[in-house]
Parts: C-alpha cells; structure tokens; sequence
C-alpha cells in the first residue's frame, strides 16, 4: 500500500457488491460463513440499512476507488449504538488503522447522542477482540444475537479509557503519508 492513496466516504448502495466480496472473504479467511441472506444482507443497502435508520456506515477507499474498509453504526434502543461490520482488506491490518477505524466510530457515536456502543464478534477474529478490549469494552453474558458470533462487548461511551480517549496513529486526512511511514 505504500504511497496509495487511502479516503473515507459515507457508504452508498452501489458500495453493496464490493462491501460483500471483502467482509465474506474476511469470513472465509476466519472459518466463518456468510449469511448473504441474513445478517450481511446489509451490505447490499446500506443506505436503507444503516443510514436511513439515523445510523451511520463509513468505507474506506483506495485511489482507485475500491473499497478496501469499511464499519457502521446501528441505534439500538436506549441509547444504545451498535457497531456492526468493522473489516478490511488484509493489506491494511497491522497498520494501526483499526485503531482509527474504531476510535472515530466511538466519536461519531457520542457526537450522534448515544451513550453505550455494543458489538458481537466471533473469538476466532483475534485481532478484533484484542481491539476492543484494549478500548474498554466489557464483555457481555449471553448468548450474541448472530449465530456465527460467540462474544458481545459493550462500551460505556461517558467513561472512555486512555486508549480511547488517545490521539489515534493515523489521522484519515492524511493516510497517504503516515502508511508510507510505517512502511
């Protein structure tokens, strides 16, 4: 990825097909199965979806258009925000970019009025587990709602730990430059 262009964009519907193809071969990529029919029928519409239901859903792209990340943000009831289909290419994992990814979506979410984020995740996804858990999310009892998940997290967005709360490594105004720098 060296001195290409990274941008983030609100997702559109024309988004769907490339939204599909990386987060079900991220699923494949774990041993997990997509559900094209089911839960990640969303990334076919995410404009109905997520947006038009006061959410919020976010890609990131390449220089040359492609979709290469991307996370969105669902109202729950009580004030709660769930955040949902948090993936990228593996090019952009181990670059701190998830980081970012996560610690922007926490402000969208305090900026958009919620005070609580959830999330569920299969404990295969290794290193996603590991993010949320260095931001402070705390581990729910029961049973996820997804069946290919076997956690859930949530976060108390008016008590942010440090990392949280931190400047993140990557600024999305400029990922051209800091990505050649960890390079």
């Amino acid at each position: 990825m060296t001195r290409e262009s990274i941008s983030i964009r609100p997702g559109r519907r024309d988004d769907g097909p490339e939204l599909a193809a990386m987060v079900h071969a991220a699923l494949h990529e774990h041993g997990l199965v997509p559900e094209p029919a089911g839960v990640d029928a969303d990334l076919m519409d995410v404009e109905e979806r997520y947006l038009a239901r006061g959410g919020c859903f976010e890609v990131l792209v390449n220089e040359a258009g492609d979709v290469v990340g991307c996370y969105g943000l669902v109202p729950g009831g009580d004030s709660v925000v769930e955040l949902r289909k948090m993936f990228f290419k593996p090019e952009l994992r181990g670059r701190g970019i998830g980081s970012a990814l996560l610690k922007r979506a926490i402000g969208k979410a305090k900026d958009m009025g919620f005070s609580s984020m959830r999330l569920e995740t299969a404990s295969c996804l290794v290193a996603a587990k590991k993010l949320y858990e260095h931001f402070g999310f705390v581990a729910l009892a029961g049973r996820p709602n997804v069946p290919r998940c076997d956690l859930a997290y949530q976060l108390d967005l008016g008590r942010l730990n440090k990392a949280a709360r931190a400047t993140p490594r990557y600024d999305f105004n400029d990922l051209p430059t800091q990505l050649e720098e960890s390079e």
